[in-house]
């Protein structure tokens, strides 16, 4: 929970052991010294406005860095950097502390899980990202609804059990 008394989707610590294992893999983005952890929430927002209700919740701070993580399927590089340009522009407290990536950015630029999921896995991750963009649509039924629960809970049981990338060490 953050000050402001909400939630936040997950929260990542900035270890010595994410330092090790994650951001020194990554080069998407660049990590300010002051940065103590990650506010990550998922979103599936097409729309501005309702980025800003996002970042009106504090989940970023002089030490927090907000990662908004744009859900589903279509166009969601251009809304990356539509996004990032409009936000460059306004007024917002610690502005510099946010950033968004689509789901693919964040999960295998930004934490490297290409690197640990073989083919299988790489197959539910697009099938959980079809799910998700379904439930934006009319096409979403009670079957979808429990797949999508079962594929999520599966790709959370691998992501906390790799060995390789000990999520639960800096995970909150």
């Amino acid at each position: 929970m953050v000050p402001s008394g909400n939630i936040v989707d997950v929260e990542i610590k900035r270890t010595d052991e994410f330092r090790r294992i994650i951001e020194h893999n990554q080069d998407i983005i660049e990590i300010p010294n002051q940065i103590k952890k990650f506010s990550i929430d998922f979103s599936n927002t097409r729309t501005y406005t309702n980025i800003i209700k996002k970042i009106r919740r504090e989940y970023h701070s002089a030490d927090t860095m907000l990662i908004i993580v744009l859900t589903g399927r279509g166009p969601t590089n251009s809304y990356v950097e539509q996004f990032s340009r409009k936000l460059s522009f306004s007024s917002h407290d610690f502005k510099d502390n946010i950033r968004f990536f689509t789901a693919d950015q964040f999960f295998f630029e930004f934490l490297g899980m290409d690197k640990i999921l073989d083919g299988f896995y790489y197959t539910k991750y697009e099938e959980l990202q079809d799910l998700i963009y379904k439930c934006y649509t009319s096409k979403f039924s009670d079957k979808d609804i429990d797949k999508l629960s079962s594929l999520s809970n599966e790709l959370r049981d691998l992501l906390g059990n790799t060995g390789q990338i000990p999520l639960d060490n800096f995970l909150r």
